[in-house]
């Protein structure tokens, strides 16, 4: 939220106490925004909390609810959540499957299928599953990373230029260390054909087999004068590629499995940075700098912009995207220590926006489509149930 006083503050033309004043009253005016909004969600009863997972005295503790339902997350995977410092995952009772809490000098990645740990010195990569237990320790030069999906565990070096495959239950490496000639800046895989897609430094697009390491084309979206790949995902029904790509302009496109351009559009927007990108059944999405663009799946059309104007008044950092298969979208939207939840109903129409305080908010459909959304805060996370929806759709 940028209030017209600050633009006088820069010329000098306010006395050091009107000055002082109008801060405190945009600070006022923000801590009134956060109140309405938590009690306009409370008073609706569009979330409600049913779990809660705090740091007491350097320890967690879990505290729940009497007002959940059981089963509380029906969903056939496990409920991941993560803050700062600390990731957890959750069976269907919301039962405390697993939790660890990381200090300065390790860095992790994780998703709902397990997560990896390494240290900022040294080249030593662990694997853990969801309940923590290890499955697998890699070597790697550089600094480690990791990514993947359910079957599959993607080991890439931090400087983005080696990469090695490995099978997630078993830990068993599919094939050894590659290195690649760009540095790859965005993956997704197909656990179907067992194949990668990278998104390359130099705005190169590849599609590259596990079964024998080798590449089965490679493409070169639209491009600008940043020619990168800066984000990209797989389209579940059809297996056809999303790809954000380039900077003034930045294009977002979409390929089909073989490698055909299916179409590309424009975005206006102008992210030098990774972008996070969702696919639906209908619609798809990527992040920009103040919230959400949804295309049309088909004809990449946009169809809506969700800008929701948090009052941190900084860069998106965080999206999250999902589409139910007879229309309803859910999407949340983070900058600074604010998000924003979405709930759009199959018209594309808002029927309702929450604004809560928390610098992270993930939106996430269980197996009958029931909403949970996951908040981060400052001394813990909250497993909530959107009721506005839940249970909601066959």
């Amino acid at each position: 939220m940028s209030l017209p006083h600050e633009r006088f503050k820069a010329h000098g033309e306010l006395s050091p106490l009107s000055t002082h004043l109008f801060s405190m009253t945009k600070i006022l005016l923000v801590m009134l925004l956060v109140t309405i909004s938590t009690r306009t969600v409370s008073s609706s009863g569009s979330i409600a909390t049913i779990s809660r997972i705090e740091t007491r005295q350097n320890s967690l503790v879990r505290s729940r609810l009497t007002s959940a339902a059981d089963p509380a997350w029906p969903s056939s995977a496990p409920l991941h959540a993560l803050w700062p410092d600390t990731i957890t995952y959750f069976n269907k009772n919301l039962d405390l499957l697993h939790a660890a809490r990381f200090s300065t000098n390790e860095f992790f990645t994780s998703d709902r299928w397990g997560y990896a740990t390494y240290t900022k010195t040294g080249n030593t990569i662990e694997v853990f599953n969801t309940n923590g237990e290890k499955i697998s320790t890699h070597n790697a030069p550089a600094w480690p990373r990791a990514t993947g999906s359910s079957k599959w565990l993607l080991l890439y070096t931090g400087d983005q230029s080696g990469l090695a495959a490995l099978e997630r239950a078993s830990g068993t490496l599919v094939a050894p260390y590659q290195q690649l000639a760009s540095l790859v800046t965005a993956t997704a895989i197909n656990e179907q054909e067992q194949s990668i897609v990278f998104g390359m430094v130099d705005g190169s697009l590849e599609k590259f087999s596990l079964r024998d390491t080798k590449t089965i084309w490679r493409q070169h979206p639209p491009e600008g004068r940043l020619s990168a790949i800066k984000g990209l995902t797989i389209q579940s029904g059809d297996s056809s590629i999303l790809v954000v790509s380039g900077s003034r302009p930045e294009t977002f496109s979409r390929y089909s499995n073989s490698g055909k351009l299916l179409w590309s559009t424009p975005t206006g927007g102008d992210l030098r940075t990774q972008v996070m990108v969702h696919a639906g059944y209908r619609y798809t999405a990527s992040q920009t700098a103040a919230g959400l663009i949804l295309y049309d799946l088909d004809s990449g059309s946009i169809v809506r912009r969700l800008e929701p104007n948090l009052p941190s008044g900084k860069r998106v950092t965080w999206t999250s995207f999902q589409e139910t298969k007879t229309g309803e979208i859910l999407a949340s939207i983070s900058s600074g220590s604010f998000s924003a939840i979405y709930h759009l109903g199959p018209d594309l129409a808002i029927r309702n926006v929450s604004f809560v305080y928390s610098p992270w908010m993930e939106c996430t459909l269980a197996d009958n489509a029931t909403q949970v959304v996951a908040l981060a805060g400052q001394n813990g996370i909250e497993i909530c149930r959107s009721l506005e929806i839940a249970p909601c759709l066959p």
